[in-house]
């Protein structure tokens, strides 16, 4: 009877380190995917700028950039 207690116990406390084990994974997933994706929003708002910037350049070659 004893045994059966503690291999409940053991079973118990098992799978809530493993409910906690793939929680944290999940956590972590959505960390690095959530950083992953605001990587490259950030990069593509600044290949945007950056042709705008080359295209205005290009298009005000002849002005001064005081005027």
């Amino acid at each position: 009877m004893i045994e059966k207690i503690n291999n409940n116990k053991a079973f118990a406390i098992s799978a809530l380190l493993y409910g906690l084990l793939i929680l944290a994974i999940v956590i972590i997933f959505m960390i690095v995917s959530l950083a992953n994706f605001n990587k490259k929003t950030s990069s593509d708002f600044v290949n945007e700028i950056e042709k705008d910037l080359i295209n205005w350049a290009n298009n005000n070659n002849h002005k001064m950039c005081t005027e």
